[in-house]
């Protein structure tokens, strides 16, 4: 997941550097932070589907990462917080596409538990 993560962040920062510093460090920032938070709603299981589990069952989990998702959210759109972290004012359409993005990991995550499923099953009937 990390290559995924690092790859299309670094990407992402190389496409918007001709946009100048602070939007391709805007842009890398949220895609970091909502990786992190899709990666963690993903991985509470490493066993069982997030959607065999349910997204919303754990609500400890679920109020932190609602709260981390408010509280990024305001980092990246409001002025005083914008200058004070050095980003760069982001269109909806930027915004969405980062969250967007920022899911791929949950289908990664997903294929990975999956896959380990799978050889498992394969292992166990050859035994």
């Amino acid at each position: 997941m990390i290559i995924l993560m690092a790859g299309v962040t670094l990407a992402a920062f190389h496409l918007y550097l001709p946009q100048g510093t602070e939007k391709a460090r805007t842009v890398a920032f949220g895609l970091m932070i909502f990786f992190q938070l899709f990666n963690v709603l993903s991985l509470r299981s490493l066993e069982s589907s997030l959607f065999k589990i349910g997204i919303f069952t754990n609500p400890f989990i679920t109020g932190a990462l609602l709260i981390s998702f408010a509280v990024q959210l305001l980092v990246m759109l409001l002025p005083f917080t914008q200058r004070a972290f050095g980003l760069a004012v982001l269109s909806p359409y930027e915004l969405g596409g980062i969250i967007l993005i920022s899911t791929s990991v949950i289908v990664c995550v997903e294929f990975y538990k999956w896959l380990r499923k799978s050889m498992a099953r394969r292992r166990a009937s050859v035994a």
